[in-house]
């Protein structure tokens, strides 16, 4: 046993003692990084998320006070709630599917591509489908 440990140290193989054993020095220089002032103040960004916490809040209770019929309102968000969690749990199922998520991704590729090459690609396109979105944003605010 002596002598293959001779012979490993001879060979440069011996295993490192506690005594050989050093610190290894980068081999480049270190860089310390200086801290700076952050591009957004922590006491800013609070006092603007507080403002619009508020602002929503307001605006939130001002519309409910509008609502004359409050338990049909509150049927309707409920049920909206209800029907967006089964369409989730529809898709999750469907998304579990090897074959049919792999096509359902393709349909939504292939339906994005023509939706731009139609509508984006040419002025007078572009022009109806403006056309069209104020025309569903004034019909559902009520400004038709």
């Amino acid at each position: 046993m002596a002598l293959l440990a001779r012979q490993a140290a001879r060979a440069g193989l011996a295993r490192p003692t506690a005594a050989r054993r050093t610190l290894a020095l980068p081999s480049r220089p270190v860089v310390r990084a200086n801290a700076t002032k952050p591009a957004i103040d922590a006491d800013e960004l609070k006092e603007k998320a507080t403002v619009f916490a508020n602002d929503t809040a307001a605006a939130l209770k001002e519309r409910w006070e509008k609502t004359e019929d409050k338990p049909a309102a509150v049927l309707v968000i409920s049920g909206t709630v209800v029907a967006l969690s089964l369409a989730l749990s529809v898709v999750n199922v469907v998304d579990k599917i090897p074959v049919v998520s792999s096509l359902i991704e393709l349909v939504g590729i292939s339906v994005t591509g023509w939706f731009t090459y139609r509508y984006l690609t040419v002025g007078p396109d572009r022009d109806e489908l403006f056309v069209t979105i104020k025309e569903l944003v004034n019909k559902i605010y009520g400004k038709l």
